[in-house]
This record gives C-alpha cells, sequence and structure tokens, in this order.
C-alpha cells in the first residue's frame, strides 16, 4: 500500500471515529468513490456492529433507489439551475 493509500485509509478511520465520538453514532458506513490511473475505484467501510451497518446500507439503498415518490430527494450539492 502507497502511503498516499495509507493516508486515504487512516482519513476515513479518523472521519468514522468523530462521528462515532462526537454525535455518539452506534454504528457508520463510509463509502467513497475515486478516480485512479483511469479506473474508478469504490470504497466501504463499515464501524460498529455489522448488523447496524447492514441496516445503514439497505436504509440508504431504499432511500436512494427505490424510493416510489414521483420525484427523488435532491442530494445537496446536486442541484438543478435551471434560471440560468
Amino acid at each position: 500500500m502507497s502511503d498516499r493509500d495509507a493516508e486515504f485509509v487512516a482519513f476515513i478511520g479518523q472521519a468514522a471515529c468523530l462521528l462515532i465520538e462526537e454525535v455518539s453514532a452506534d454504528a457508520v458506513v463510509i463509502c467513497v468513490t475515486r478516480q485512479r490511473r483511469g479506473q474508478t475505484e469504490t470504497y466501504v467501510r463499515p464501524f460498529g456492529n455489522i448488523h447496524a451497518c447492514r441496516g445503514i446500507v439497505e436504509y440508504a439503498y431504499d432511500r436512494m433507489v427505490c424510493q416510489e415518490e414521483d420525484e427523488p430527494e435532491e442530494i445537496e450539492g446536486t442541484e438543478d439551475n435551471d434560471d440560468e
């Protein structure tokens, strides 16, 4: 593992620790994608009880993919600016 990859993994762990300590999270799942050498890498790391982590992932999937509303929820930072 390169130094940069080790720093990336350490940063993910620090982010999870902050969430657990500062907001008393019982479980945290961090999913990250990044481009490296023309390929997309996906990184998923659960922290905490594996059953709670699976529940988080299922909940997120249902909210983002299986949502039965007419319009999907907007994800922060992805709003369309049709006014411009």
